[in-house]
């Protein structure tokens, strides 16, 4: 079991789903869902009716709820957070064990609403009763509908009085972002995701030093539940679970919450890391205080080397062979494919199949 686990990436199984038995009831129905059609599937491959839907697929999670299922080279199948948990420092890297303990530190989501999200805020880091979500977003509908932050200059008081009276959503900043654009999304940011933007989300994920304060579940915070003209639900919207999230975003670590948004403080720039001259190339498109997330563009090949921390990839577009030093194939993967990179293996060559290039995310959290 031991070389199933630290010889080879990891693979992940694509059958991680949030639909309407879940709660999540925003979601495009399953005969219309953009995520079943992205992995070939139909609504009888996950035993639901045509019109159940499907909100979320979690592409990687250690999330104690809804883990990730990991496939083994030899048939089985066994829970990503059950290995971690048993192997950390060979999977994730010593320091990363240090940092984070047996935790990822991220989860990776595509998200698909037919209907508005409430109007969310996420603690900042060091809250004291609720851990940190910040997540950064990278937009795959042609167009996204959001709201960031407020589209002018408030108060603790004013969004008290705002929601009480019924017109928090005219104070809102509404963007419309374009297919590619990534935004950051801190804690403390009010924010939504509109019915029709469909996004690619990594968040940070609860930690050994976070865990302690609960779930991702507890990390949000709903203010506002009538989004776009919805009916809340009963109980959902928590001004004053809000007000707290904020208060202590702002005081603690200094965010400006209630000011008029600011969209560059958002929008993430590309930096090209590497490129080869021969069409091989390694963009960072975000690097938070938690998180580095790049795309490898890979026309030939690619050497990751000398990696003292375990990374997750994520296939976009094309297929690779992933190799060892010595050119040996240990995995081939193909689009809509995920794995774990163990911190042992150190070193790997990722090999394109195809003659156009691939597209792979690959990321971690940050030590």
């Amino acid at each position: 079991m031991r070389d199933n686990f630290f010889s080879v990436p990891l693979k992940i199984s694509n059958n991680n789903f949030r639909t309407g038995k879940h709660g999540y009831t925003w979601g495009v129905h399953a005969q219309n869902s953009y995520i079943l059609k992205t992995l070939g599937l139909t609504n009888k491959d996950l035993g639901i009716e045509p019109d159940e839907p499907v909100a979320e697929w979690w592409v990687v999670s250690d999330d104690v709820r809804f883990p990730s299922e990991v496939e083994l080279k030899d048939g089985k199948v066994v829970s990503l957070t059950n290995i971690l948990h048993e192997y950390p420092t060979e999977i994730l890297g010593e320091k990363h064990f240090q940092k984070y303990g047996a935790y990822l530190g991220s989860i990776l989501k595509l998200i698909d609403p037919a209907f508005s999200l409430s109007v969310q805020v996420h603690p900042a880091i060091g809250h004291p009763s609720r851990p940190p979500k910040p997540e950064v977003w990278l937009i795959e509908s042609s167009i996204a509908p959001l709201y960031l932050g407020f589209n002018q200059n408030l108060s603790g008081k004013k969004l008290e009085k705002i929601f009480q009276d019924g017109t928090l959503e005219s104070y809102l900043y509404e963007y419309m972002a374009k297919k590619g654009e990534r935004i950051c999304v801190d804690g403390g940011l009010v924010h939504a995701i509109r019915g029709g933007s469909t996004l690619w989300e990594w968040s940070y994920a609860p930690t050994k030093n976070d865990s302690k304060c609960g779930d991702i579940k507890k990390a949000t915070v709903s203010l506002w539940d009538r989004t776009d003209g919805k009916n809340p639900r009963k109980g959902k919207e928590d001004i004053n679970g809000s007000l707290d999230v904020l208060s202590d975003a702002h005081l603690r670590c200094n965010k400006n919450v209630y000011k008029l948004l600011s969209v560059p403080s958002v929008v993430s720039e590309s930096i090209k890391l590497y490129s080869d001259g021969s069409g091989n190339e390694i963009i960072q498109m975000f690097k938070t205080l938690e998180l580095v997330i790049n795309e490898l563009k890979v026309l030939s090949l690619i050497h990751l080397n000398d990696f003292e921390q375990g990374f997750q990839m994520f296939v976009k577009s094309g297929s690779v062979d992933v190799c060892d030093v010595s050119g040996k194939v240990l995995i081939s993967l193909k689009k809509n494919d995920a794995v774990l990179v163990p911190a042992s293996l150190k070193n790997i060559c990722i090999k394109n199949k195809g003659q156009l290039f691939s597209k792979i995310f690959v990321w971690n959290a940050v030590l």
